[in-house]
């Protein structure tokens, strides 16, 4: 099927990359009683943390932080790993692609499957830290998951693009996870976007600042913000439109590794 979509393939496979993600959990949870949900219990280390530390550098009360921190860093965990795991993407996946001929973008799927579920995981952390926030349900809450959903095919791009860079060039592979840490820090998760100066500059050139912040202000501030939504969508488009012509970078993938 040399002119078939790339992404048509991929997804004719989704009983491939499904199967292999859900084999992936079981292989790096094997022997664990609590399997993904120790990745829940990270997180909830960590907004705990984070509240606490925050609160007592703001002199704030720390539980008010919680739901902001909550869905900004189960969102950011969601781009940040499947980001890294891109990165290692194809030598991870050497013997798999050696021998057979499962096409190099399901890969792709399969790690941001992979990471989907695990974020399914975490969303109690979630609930819980709208509940310690004392968080007042409205109807804008049923935008969480339609809005957050938003990521996954945004992920698709940048994903095989690192997982490329570091095949055409080994290095990279020990850069790119420095430079996505620092992208948290550019992110506003245990901050908020300001009205004016250098940070509102660094907000509108991060797309995942976008998501985040979309998401933040759906469901905390019950205000769904469109000029967000239409450069999420825009980046959602670009992603699956700059995927296909990702597809002859692929070809010569296995003789690379």
């Amino acid at each position: 099927m040399p002119r078939s979509s790339v992404l048509l393939v991929s997804l004719a496979n989704f009983r491939i990359w499904t199967h292999l993600g859900w084999r992936d959990l079981r292989a790096q949870y094997a022997r664990t009683k609590f399997g993904p949900w120790w990745s829940a219990a990270s997180l909830a280390a960590i907004v705990a943390g984070s509240s606490i530390a925050i609160g007592l550098v703001g002199d704030n009360k720390a539980l008010t932080l919680t739901p902001r921190l909550g869905i900004g860093l189960a969102i950011w965990t969601l781009i940040s790993t499947s980001l890294n795991e891109g990165a290692d993407l194809f030598e991870t996946d050497r013997s798999l692609l050696l021998n057979s001929t499962l096409d190099t973008m399901s890969l792709v799927f399969r790690v941001i499957w992979r990471n989907a579920i695990i974020f399914a995981h975490n969303l109690p952390v979630v609930a819980i830290a709208l509940w310690l926030g004392e968080y007042t349900i409205t109807w804008h809450l049923i935008l969480f998951l339609p809005l957050t959903a938003l990521v996954l095919p945004a992920l698709i791009l940048p994903v095989a693009i690192f997982a490329r860079l570091t095949l055409w060039r080994r290095d990279l592979k020990s850069l790119l996870p420095s430079i996505i840490q620092v992208g948290f820090f550019l992110t506003p998760i245990l901050w908020s976007p300001p009205k004016t100066g250098p940070m509102t500059i660094v907000f509108n050139v991060n797309p995942a600042a976008w998501f985040i912040e979309l998401v933040k202000e759906a469901v905390l501030e019950n205000n769904l913000r469109m000029d967000l939504l239409i450069r999420c969508l825009i980046v959602v488009f670009v992603s699956l439109c700059f995927s296909e012509l990702f597809k002859p970078s692929f070809r010569n993938v296995r003789k690379l590794i």
